[in-house]
C-alpha cells in the first residue's frame, strides 16, 4: 500500500515538476513598480553610457563618471533581482523533480519489499 501510494506521489512532483515553469510565471515576486525601475535604471544607464560616449575624454567630469558608476550600480542590483526572480521558478521545479525520482525510487523499492514478503509467505 505505501508503496503504490509513494509512486503516485512521486509521479505527482515529478509530472507538477515538468509543469511548474510555465505554471509560475514570476508576476508576484517582480512588481509593476520595480519593472518601472528597472526600464528607468536601464534607460538611464544608457543615456549616461551615450554622454559619455560623445563627449571628448578630456571634457567629461568627475561628475558624469560617479553618475554613470551609481546608474551602472543601480542597474546591476535591480538586474540582479529580476534574475533571481527569473529562475526561482527552475529552482523550484528542480526541487519537485528530486523529490519525486526519490518518492519513486522509494517506492519501488517498498513494493519489491512487499512482493518478497508476499511471494516468502506463501
Amino acid at each position: 500500500m505505501w508503496g503504490v501510494l509513494t509512486l503516485v506521489l512521486g509521479l505527482l512532483c515529478v509530472a507538477l515538476s515538468v509543469a511548474w515553469p510555465t505554471i509560475s510565471n514570476g508576476q508576484s515576486s517582480w512588481s509593476e513598480e520595480k519593472a518601472v525601475a528597472y526600464q528607468e535604471a536601464s534607460a538611464k544607464v544608457h543615456e549616461l553610457s551615450m554622454q559619455a560616449g560623445s563627449t571628448a575624454p578630456e571634457e567629461q567630469s568627475h561628475a558624469m563618471h560617479e553618475q554613470l558608476a551609481d546608474a551602472q550600480s543601480k542597474y546591476a542590483a535591480l538586474r540582479t533581482q529580476l534574475e533571481s526572480v527569473r529562475s526561482q521558478p527552475e529552482r523550484i521545479a528542480l526541487v519537485l523533480r528530486y523529490t519525486g525520482l526519490a518518492l519513486l525510487v522509494g517506492g519501488v523499492i517498498a513494493l519489491v519489499k512487499s512482493a518478497g514478503k508476499n511471494t516468502a509467505e506463501s
